[in-house]
Parts: structure tokens; C-alpha cells; sequence
């Protein structure tokens, strides 16, 4: 394996086709996940991600906290890690015969 990375962009035209959908992904106002794995995993994932995200907005919310919203790709990326490790987590701890999915997070954020 050398040091190039290749991508091969092939669902651009069928989930942006719209000006409208690349204008707001390009403003950071819309994203777009792709997700594979069990359908268990992706449905605990959906379901963390909606609890999660009222959670993150909750704490953001707090006059006089100093937390707040992601402000880069990378800080999205950081959150986005954190939901996953949790999904991890719990096929780790789970009694599915192959309990751990893949291995390490990882991101790669594209602008």
C-alpha cells in the first residue's frame, strides 16, 4: 500500500442533484452520512445521534457555559467520533457473535 489516497465520488449526482442541496452542504447547513454496518447498529446509531444532538444543544445553550457549537470541518469530525465510539462501545459489550465491527474510528472530512 503506497502513500496516495484515492476518492471516487459516486453518489454526488444522485444525493445533490439540486443547486439548492450543494449550496447548503457547502454552507455547512446540511450533511450527509453514509453508514454501513448492521441495520441494528445504524438504527442504535440514529437513535444516539437524535438524543445527542438535544444533549450538545441543551449544554449550548447554557448562558455563561463556555461550550459550544463545532465551528470547523474538524471539530465536526471530533463529535461525529465521539457518536461513534459509543456505537462501538456497545457491540463491544453486546452478545452479537461478531460483538466489535471494524476497528478504530475513522474520519476523513471532506470540504
Amino acid at each position: 500500500m503506497g502513500q496516495n489516497f484515492y476518492v471516487s465520488e459516486d453518489f454526488w449526482q444522485r444525493d445533490f442533484a439540486a443547486a439548492s442541496e450543494r449550496a447548503a452542504l457547502a454552507a455547512g447547513k446540511r450533511s450527509h452520512l453514509y453508514i454501513n454496518g448492521y441495520p441494528d447498529g445504524r438504527v442504535a446509531y440514529l437513535g444516539l445521534n437524535r438524543q445527542f444532538n438535544s444533549f450538545l444543544n441543551a449544554i449550548w445553550s447554557q448562558p455563561g457555559w463556555k461550550f459550544r457549537p463545532p465551528q470547523t470541518l474538524a471539530e465536526v469530525g471530533l463529535v461525529l467520533e465521539l457518536l461513534l465510539n459509543a456505537i462501538g462501545t456497545l457491540f463491544k459489550i453486546s452478545d452479537y457473535a461478531a460483538p466489535y465491527i471494524g476497528g478504530p474510528v475513522q474520519t476523513l472530512q471532506l470540504p
